[in-house]
């Protein structure tokens, strides 16, 4: 959603066609609800490729770390493979609600409500990302162990954890960077503009 458009929107909003009943303001801007369906559509794809994808390699995970039969795998690798299973399942299960929740957005509320809960899918860091802490750490359990368990490169335990956590950490920085550019780009305008057009509805 280009900033141009958000800023016709919200003189369109802005203008006469707004509607008051009762105290409370409706929207009935159709270029601004079809600017903000657009932007929905966008994200609802990202979702959904993000969820399959990720129930797609939690399946992968099953198979070989927690009902692979084979009799040489190490109680351990089982444990450190059901870890990364349930975390990156999680994952998924938490794309697909939040895909679920923005499929079912109602258009026609109150305008007040329903630009607060548009303010809240455009945040960088909406209320999902604390639960996405949580999964890393159970994600970097697992690779941890696996790593120091199977894969370690100095002789000292400390140091192998440290240098994996390195890389570890490394990668979710890289990752955040990433997800905040795309972000900046492509919602952060959305966010800015929605929160100019609640400024000018509380001064009604």
């Amino acid at each position: 959603m280009e900033i141009s458009e958000l800023k016709s929107a919200l003189e369109l909003v802005s203008a006469p066609d707004r509607l008051k009943h009762s105290g409370k303001q409706m929207i009935n801007s159709s270029n601004f609800i079809a600017h903000l369906k657009k932007a929905d559509t966008r994200h609802k794809v990202l979702l959904r490729r993000f969820y399959i994808t990720y129930f797609v390699i939690a399946a992968f995970y099953l198979g070989l770390f927690v009902l692979n039969p084979d009799p040489e795998l190490k109680f351990s690798d089982r444990v450190n493979g059901s870890l990364l299973f349930l975390g990156i399942l999680l994952f998924a299960v938490l794309g697909k609600i939040k895909f679920t929740e923005l499929k079912h957005v109602r258009y026609e509320e109150p305008s007040l409500v329903f630009l607060k809960k548009a303010l809240d899918r455009y945040k960088f860091w909406a209320k999902e990302m604390n639960y996405g802490l949580v999964l890393v750490a159970v994600i970097n359990i697992g690779s941890c162990r696996s790593y120091v368990t199977n894969y370690s490169y100095f002789e000292s335990t400390v140091t192998n954890i440290v240098a994996f956590e390195l890389v570890f950490f490394t990668a979710v920085g890289i990752a955040v960077f990433v997800g905040y550019r795309h972000w900046s780009i492509h919602k952060k305008p959305v966010a800015d503009e929605i929160r100019t057009l609640l400024g000018e509805m509380k001064q009604v």
